[in-house]
């Protein structure tokens, strides 16, 4: 030992058993909360070691066995008796994705794994049935057991707890038809019952469910994790020191979707509980009707059990003689206790070319009668307006009546006679200045006419689409054909038709279809089918491409005439 080259060889071995020493000493050991576990409860798995580890383990691997919560890390050093002692601990919140023997894996703590280990977790202790006996519940329920494509389905969860909750999350409904239309049906409502001789509080949550295709209609398992507070008077506790957690999950549903049936005469497919056409007119239109005045017509589809976007557009035909200016439809839908209410609006400003007597036709529209099974009709009766002629811009004064000369008294010299003679004299003067003046601007609107006239374009008629605006509608259409987009496709197709007919815009696909010929309107139909009937093939776009390809109307035809006068001779 006094040799010096000994020296450091010694103090180096001392160094690396000391080294190895401590990495021997160091261990993380792993335990469960409590010993009794059941799979819908949460519990708190603890590492912990008494060395101090600078390390930010990974506990990925407990993910496939167990829902993480949450995680928190801390240390603790304490001196008893003069001695140190300290403890450094990683805890982490867990949910049981199953019951059954898990093992606990290896995790690495920055070189140091703690063993293996083996828990048990017991079949859940609350079930997600109905149970009397049951402090806290989950309830899923459809409405009914089978449902036409597209029509509503009603569901409906019910959280029935008897013990406080200081919180939850419940999860959104997941279907086996991808394509289905999930609605919420508002906000969530609590009340109040009593199951037993307990009582329960109640938080409901609705939604309607529209599905796109037939067949069976499975609903995914519905989860609902609880905070459940352990004491009344922590029932609001915000950072929840004296909570659990538990986990409900609702039994898996099933409906049979039925097929939209083939009987059916209807355009749309409309499975609806009640549907309904409102028309309505303004009081003073309804009863006197000018040539050139404008009249706004509203028109209204009113649903019960459909959304908003399955309602179609209105075909409003009118009599020669009536010109129409549609406005913009107006969608809406409104949440109830019993689904959804939808609405269609349709504004449109008609306007008498001349006067006489017109007969707008009756409307019907076909939908199908979900509650009751079979097909119904909603119609407005025709209705028969009388059109006055024009109102002049200018009346005429009051015409006065002669003065008998027989009866008249002779007014005497400077009093009431010469006044009366100089305001009709003022009067007249007045009369033929005003005469005069609109003669000179209905002369300048004559020779602006004639102007406008003389340059090819009509007086107030759109203006005819410039090739490149057709070009590129044509070229957005043929994309939306090509990748099977039927719903972009038929709002192009009705913006093409504004592009080729600026004077006359058809407002309807079948409007359209009259003028392009009996293959359009064979593929405008099957476009309207693919939308609306639940048609369960894709729908292909190369016919009605093809039809649009083969509807060009001349340079001539889309510039169209002057536009006919309001008040023909």
């Amino acid at each position: 030992m006094h040799n010096p080259a000994v020296r450091p060889l010694f103090y180096f071995l001392l160094l690396l058993w000391t080294l190895t020493a401590t990495v021997q000493a160091a261990e993380v050991k792993v335990h469960a909360d409590r010993n009794e576990i059941h799979a819908d409860e949460s519990f708190q798995l603890v590492f912990s070691t008494s060395e101090e580890l600078q390390t930010n383990p990974d506990f990925t691997p407990l993910t496939r066995l167990f829902d993480v919560l949450n995680q928190s890390s801390g240390s603790n050093y304490q001196f008893i008796n003069g001695r140190k002692s300290f403890t450094q601990s990683w805890t982490l919140n867990l949910m049981p994705k199953g019951h059954g023997e898990f093992i606990i894996p290896s995790i690495d703590f920055g070189g140091i794994r703690n063993d293996p280990a083996k828990i048990t977790i017991l079949p859940p202790r609350h079930g997600g049935t109905s149970k009397t006996d049951d402090d806290l519940m989950l309830e899923v329920s459809f409405d009914q057991g089978q449902v036409y494509v597209q029509g509503q389905l009603l569901l409906t969860l019910r959280i029935k707890h008897a013990v406080p909750l200081a919180g939850g999350s419940l999860s959104e409904p997941e279907l086996s038809d991808p394509d289905a239309i999930i609605e919420r049906l508002g906000d969530d409502r609590t009340y109040e019952t009593r199951l037993g001789n307990k009582p329960f509080a109640i938080i409901e949550r609705r939604y309607a469910i529209f599905p796109q295709h037939s067949g069976t209609l499975t609903l995914k398992p519905i989860r609902f994790d609880a905070e459940v507070s352990l004491s009344p008077r922590r029932a609001f506790d915000p950072f929840a020191r004296n909570t659990t957690q538990r986990r409900l999950l609702g039994d898996e549903q099933k409906v049979e979707v039925l097929a939209a049936p083939s009987g059916f005469s209807g355009g749309a497919w409309l499975p609806a509980q009640s549907l309904q056409l409102v028309e309505q007119w303004p009081e003073q239109e309804a009863t006197q009707w000018h040539a050139g005045e404008p009249i706004t017509r509203t028109l209204a589809i009113i649903a019960d059990g459909l959304t908003s976007a399955q309602l179609p557009p209105l075909e409003q035909p009118l009599p020669d003689g009536l010109k129409a200016y549609p406005d913009q439809p107006a969608l809406s839908q409104q949440a109830t206790d019993k689904g959804l209410i939808a609405t269609r609006q349709e504004k449109v400003a008609i306007i008498p070319a001349h006067a006489g007597s017109f007969t707008l036709p009756a409307m019907q529209l076909k939908w199908w009668n979900a509650a009751a099974g079979h097909e119904e009709t909603a119609q407005l009766p025709a209705r028969t307006v009388t059109v006055l002629p024009a109102v002049d811009g200018l009346q005429g004064p009051p015409s006065t009546n002669p003065v008998n000369a027989g009866d008249a008294s002779p007014l005497p010299t400077g009093t009431a006679g010469e006044v009366g003679t100089r305001v009709n004299d003022g009067e007249r003067r007045l009369w033929q200045g005003l005469s005069g003046l609109f003669a000179l601007l209905w002369l300048a609107t004559l020779l602006l006419c004639w102007w406008r006239a003389r340059r090819g374009a009509a007086p107030g008629s759109g203006q005819p689409a410039r090739p490149s605006d057709t070009r590129a509608l044509r070229q957005q259409l043929q994309q939306a054909c090509t990748s099977g987009d039927a719903r972009r496709a038929r709002a192009l197709l009705l913006e093409l038709g504004e592009a080729l007919w600026p004077d006359a815009p058809p407002t309807t696909l079948r409007e359209l279809a009259e003028r392009c010929g009996p293959a359009m309107r064979d593929c405008t139909e099957a476009l309207d089918a693919a939308l609306y009937a639940g048609a369960e093939q894709a729908w292909g776009g190369a016919r009605l491409w093809s039809a649009v390809e083969g509807c060009r109307p001349a340079e001539k035809g889309r510039r169209g005439s002057a536009l006919k006068p309001l008040y023909p001779a």
